[in-house]
This record gives structure tokens, C-alpha cells and sequence, in this order.
């Protein structure tokens, strides 16, 4: 069976979007185009428990900035959706 190229280009889109968070980032960053990284954990924290952003504790937040910092933003910049400055820790979209 031969696969079709243009279903291989779309390979790097399903890995952008193959996870909830990395989904929620790239839909996120459609919205505005500049988020921190902080930001961005507490906003992903209060989705993910159906929370309000003021509600959110500490501990979630970091485990969510955790999570972004180390996974999903470098596998975002790696595939060319994303640009992230890690001075300010601020992400674009691209």
C-alpha cells in the first residue's frame, strides 16, 4: 500500500496536536498572540479543572508550567508552530 505524500506532511500537525495541552496552547495562542509562560499554566490549569483563573493553586500552577516548560512548548518550537524566548519566557505564535 502506498501512502500519499500529502498525508506525510500532515504527520507534523497530528504530533503538534496530538495532546490535549499542546491542542489547548496552539488554540490559545489563535486568540492572542503572546502569552508568558506563566500565564499560559494558570489559564491551562483553570481549563483543565473547570476553574477560574483566580482560583487556581500554586502547586497546580507549577506542575502545569512544569509540564509546559520541559514537554509540550520545546515539542511546539521544534515543530515550527510556535516561538518562545526563554529570557522573558514569553511564547508567540508563529
Amino acid at each position: 500500500m502506498d501512502v500519499s505524500e500529502s498525508i506525510l506532511e500532515l504527520q507534523p500537525v497530528f504530533e503538534a496536536i496530538a495532546h490535549p495541552r499542546r491542542r489547548y496552547l496552539v488554540y490559545t495562542l489563535a486568540e492572542e498572540t503572546e502569552w508568558s509562560l506563566d500565564d499560559l499554566a494558570t489559564k491551562l490549569a483553570a481549563w483543565e479543572t473547570d476553574t477560574a483563573e483566580t482560583n487556581i493553586a500554586t502547586l497546580a500552577r507549577q506542575e502545569l508550567y512544569t509540564s509546559l516548560y520541559h514537554s509540550h512548548v520545546p515539542k511546539l518550537v521544534d515543530l515550527d508552530v510556535i516561538e518562545f524566548d526563554d529570557e522573558t519566557e514569553k511564547m508567540l505564535d508563529n
